[in-house]
């Protein structure tokens, strides 16, 4: 059975649900089966990272799932080792997610940390970029102070529509 789920609408137009599952520290047949009850359950946002190594475990849960792709809200984020903010790197690596994940496009694709080694005026044209290709519904960034993101907003010519930080009740 499925529950009212409490979105928030950002200016970007992203409609977020309030809650979801997060996969950080989840691996193995474990994600895969937290992932595919989370989902069966009604869940409504998945939410995993590059760096928590569980990409193809939650691409298996939501296969397994069933349930349709439309019906939830996926998010995933691209840390920057290795120099991945630099644009053909991070095209690279957001393509890499949607294969691991096995779906087409994300709806939420985000910088997992600020990394001054690559300007964000590299980096924020590329991730726009990703979104024009219909990589991801929407775009943003994770872990960025409000110097980061005055200046990210300068290169965004698409709403940067969040600034996921860790939180809990």
């Amino acid at each position: 059975m499925r529950t009212k789920n409490y979105n928030i609408r950002t200016a970007g137009q992203a409609n977020i649900p309030v809650l979801g599952l997060g996969t950080w520290q989840s691996t193995g047949q474990d994600c895969v089966d937290v992932v595919k009850k989370a989902l069966e359950m009604g869940y409504e946002h998945i939410d995993t990272a590059q760096a928590y190594g569980n990409e193809k475990e939650v691409g298996e849960g939501i296969k397994q799932s069933g349930v349709a792709r439309d019906k939830f809200f996926l998010t995933t984020k691209i840390f920057p080792d290795d120099m991945k903010f630099e644009p053909e790197k991070l095209k690279a690596a957001a393509k890499k997610s949607l294969e691991d994940l096995d779906v087409e496009y994300v709806d939420l694709l985000l910088l997992h940390w600020p990394d001054d080694r690559v300007p964000l005026s590299e980096t924020i044209p590329a991730l726009c970029e990703l979104q024009k290709q219909g990589l991801t519904r929407h775009i943003g960034v994770s872990n960025f102070n409000i110097d980061h993101i005055i200046e990210a907003k300068k290169y965004a010519d698409v709403p940067i529509v969040v600034n996921q930080v860790e939180f809990h009740p």
